[in-house]
């Protein structure tokens, strides 16, 4: 149950109403009550207010009466003599200091030698320094019978009585000297007292009234709310909108409304269930305080405009149950088993019959056969468990409330169930121990004999039987199919001898029956790169990259694996993303690693696949980075990141980013400005932005450095095709007459290696004659030629062309 301190809830739950300003705005229902017992309060010196536990008595001082005497001048002192090891006076000074300096009043001290001499003495000023009148507030009074001696109750009450009847103390006047005058003027102490008592202790008043003999002349008794007040007290504190409220305002619908009066109303008698005019304060605000609950979850939910239908208590058994967990929740809080096993007894067994009726029980009785002592029988009216009431001269005790019957017996019911269930599981745990010790001797047994030949097939793989220890290794797994590490170990066996698939096969085995196996996903998917299964080759690397704490050799490797799938597969993006996420990593290492990975399969992947030649030197140079130790490998990558961001400038080149390639382009460039590769595709892509003059000075600056022949061509066909495109002829014939000489002093084949579709691409799209188109696909055609004796053939008709071109250019000149 929700009890929250006082402001955040519209309904208080098992806690009463406390004296502040959001409490009195939700006190409903006891409108007539605050009224009378006001009027006898201001008409009395003294006034007991008493009734049953759980009606509300100590929330209709605090919500009810309280502001009710301020608003006339009246301080209202409410103490409790529940303090262990303080006398009664004692703890009446002490409380009401603390209620002074906690309202911060201006407070005369008064003298403690006696009540009559403090109230006399003392003075309390409001805040505009009018004189207040005190109440002495004694709420729940019960408590000083059950905790004090009978002597200390005796000389409390005696001081009590000098208060009440304005009777100067004799030890006041006995200790006066002969002559002096007394100090104290005759008018009696300004002050009012009332007794808060439950109604079953009302008769212990009876041993104070030798010394007030009117203690019961004016008493009000609290009854419990009738239906129509407790229909208030549901309906209206809902809609009371207030910031310190934890919830929004929300309403009921009538007919839930009816269903839990109808539930609070209803009472269990030997004739049969009975619809009574009486609703229990307590059990109210139990109710509405779980369903204050629900509301709040709701309007977390963003609901707005709540409404409370019927649907939403859950029916009789939902509204039992709230009541239910309380029961179990009281209980649970008893400081002892004993206490909690005594109380569920008297309760299940004591005082509930087997017709599920309530039942009374004497206080003597109760302790008799259920060992329940009276402190404990009064903490548990206090904890509203139980009622006391006083009858044939002793006191009889009962459950609150018939509601908490039915979900005591489910309590009990749970209980009981469980009770079986542990004698039940009580035998089949020893069973289970027999067993284990059984099965215990015959795992050991088998462990043995498992290790014994692990160490065996071991040392037959180091001196090269390899058939020998699959055998043992398969000896392992006839004891246990699910030892993992043989199916591992034979994976490493056929891989070593280039049994790809069955060592495939077997690494697939050991990541079934563990599938956080790293070391075989390590060499799976070193395999499946080597078959050429890309797909799992990636996707199995990714799954090792995914997983913390593995050693930056082996994250190494399967970065390897990941980039050199992605290439061949051509995946662009994820080749990017991979490619940069490696250089980030390994400029992060510290130290060095430890180097256990080898890259002998890696090197036959790389031979055997159809890779350009600038990929395969990737992974080549890839492979020399991860096989150095760091410092070493930190430097090569350094020097050869502009091999890796070329190939990430081509990537970006087939996503059709031509952007993002240029900057790729140009930061290998920047890392190593005489990569001719770089510069070359930076060229090219120059002239596919039309930014012909920065094209033709990038090509330029290559053919003053550049000595590879296939280089050479392909700037020179970047060269001239942007000479053309900014009509520059001249320039154009100059740049066509030096390829002639330089083709035809070409000795030997040179590899062909660059694609020329973009180069036809522009000439597609260009503005140019077609004298001049024809003539750039006829260069182009000449030095795509895959032999250098076809290009040469081809030679002899550009000739003829720029033979011609150079005739036209002259006439157009002026020179012909």
């Amino acid at each position: 149950m929700n009890t929250d301190i006082h402001g955040h809830h519209r309904y208080p739950g098992s806690r009463p109403f406390y004296d502040n300003e959001i409490d009195r705005q939700l006190f409903f229902g006891r409108d007539k009550e605050i009224q009378l017992l006001l009027h006898e309060t201001l008409t009395s010196r003294l006034v007991v207010l008493y009734g049953k536990s759980g009606l509300g008595k100590t929330s209709l001082i605090n919500a009810g009466l309280n502001q009710e005497l301020r608003d006339r001048g009246f301080i209202p002192l409410k103490i409790r003599l529940n303090a262990p090891g303080i006398e009664p006076q004692q703890a009446v000074f002490e409380s009401i200091r603390e209620i002074v300096k906690k309202e911060n009043l201006d407070y005369e001290t008064g003298e403690e030698d006696s009540l009559w001499q403090f109230f006399k003495t003392t003075a309390f000023w409001g805040p505009d320094n009018t004189l207040l009148k005190p109440v002495l507030i004694l709420d729940q009074f019960e408590e000083f019978f059950t905790l004090n001696s009978a002597e200390t109750r005796k000389n409390f009450t005696w001081r009590l009585a000098d208060l009440v009847n304005n009777t100067i103390p004799f030890e006041l006047t006995s200790s006066l000297p002969a002559g002096e005058l007394f100090p104290y003027s005759d008018k009696p102490p300004n002050v009012k007292i009332i007794i808060s008592i439950r109604e079953d202790y009302l008769g212990q008043l009876e041993e104070m009234s030798e010394g007030i003999p009117g203690i019961l002349q004016h008493r009000f008794r609290l009854m419990p709310l009738s239906c129509e007040q407790a229909r208030q007290a549901i309906v209206e504190p809902s809609r009371v909108q207030a910031e310190t409220i934890g919830t929004y305002s929300f309403t009921y619908s009538p007919d839930a409304v009816d269903a839990m009066l109808n539930f609070l109303c209803r009472r269990k008698e030997r004739s049969g269930e009975k619809m009574t005019d009486e609703v229990e304060s307590f059990q109210l605000q139990l109710l509405c305080c779980h369903i204050e609950d629900k509301v709040r979850e709701k309007s977390g939910k963003g609901e707005s405009k709540v409404v409370v239908e019927k649907g939403d208590l859950g029916g009789e058994k939902g509204m039992q149950w709230v009541l239910q967990r309380f029961f179990d929740e009281q209980v649970k809080q008893l400081d002892s088993v004993f206490k909690r096993n005594r109380t569920r007894r008297l309760c299940e067994k004591g005082l509930i019959s087997v017709e599920d009726r309530r039942l009374s029980l004497e206080e003597g009785e109760i302790e008799r056969n259920y060992k329940v002592t009276k402190s404990l029988l009064a903490e548990l009216v206090n904890r509203r468990l139980l009622r006391s009431e006083p009858r044939v001269g002793s006191i009889y005790y009962e459950l609150s409330h018939d509601t908490l019957v039915a979900p005591i017996r489910e309590s009990q019911k749970k209980r009981n169930f469980i009770k079986k269930i542990t004698s039940v599981l009580g035998i089949i745990f020893i069973l289970l121990v027999v067993g284990y010790l059984v099965e215990r001797e015959l795992r050991i047994d088998r462990i043995n004999r498992i290790n014994k030949l692990y160490t065996e097939a071991g040392i037959l793989r180091k001196a090269s039987y390899s058939k020998e220890a699959i055998d043992k290794y398969n000896a392992i797994l006839k004891i246990d199919d699910n030892y993992a590490n043989a199916y591992f170990e034979i994976g490493n066996i056929l891989h070593e001898q280039g049994k790809y698939n069955q060592a495939i096969e077997a690494y697939k085995k050991a990541i079934d029956i563990d599938p956080e196996y790293i070391h075989a996903k390590i060499n799976l998917a070193a395999l499946y790169l080597i078959r050429k299964d890309l797909k799992n080759a990636d996707k199995m690397a990714k799954e090792v990259l995914n997983v913390k704490d593995i050693s930056p050799q082996y994250i190494l490797a399967m970065n390897f694996v990941s980039i050199s799938s992605l290439l061949v597969q051509e995946k662009h993006q994820q080749l990017i993303d991979q490619l940069t996420k490696f250089i980030d990593y390994y400029k992060s290492l510290s130290s060095d690693y430890f180097k256990t990975w080898d890259y002998s399969l890696s090197r036959k992947f790389i031979s055997d696949s159809p890779l350009e030649e600038y990929k395969k030197s990737l992974l080549r140079q890839f492979i020399d980075i991860l096989e150095s130790p760091l410092v070493e490998g930190q430097r090569k990558l350094k020097e050869r990141e502009a091999l890796i961001y070329n190939i990430i400038g081509h990537a970006h080149l087939a996503l059709g980013k031509i952007n993002d390639a240029k900057k790729a382009f140009k930061k290998a460039i920047d890392i190593d400005p005489g990569y001719v590769f770089a510069k070359r595709n930076l060229a090219a892509l120059l002239l596919i932005t039309n930014d012909f003059k920065e094209a033709g000075k990038l090509a330029r600056e290559v053919l003053k450095t550049e000595k590879r022949a296939e280089s050479r061509l392909i700037m020179r066909g970047v060269f001239i095709t942007s000479l053309m495109h900014q009509g520059m002829q001249l320039q154009v014939i100059t740049q066509l007459s030096e390829f002639i000489d330089e083709y035809r002093s070409l000795s030997e084949d040179y590899q062909k290696t660059w694609n020329y579709e973009l180069s036809k691409f522009i000439i597609r799209i260009s503005s140019l004659q077609k004298e001049e188109i024809e003539m750039l696909n006829l260069f182009l055609d000449i030095i795509g030629s895959r032999r250098l004796e076809d290009g040469r053939q081809k030679l002899k008709n550009l000739e003829k062309k720029l033979a011609a071109l150079i005739h036209s250019y002259l006439i157009w000149r002026g020179f012909w």
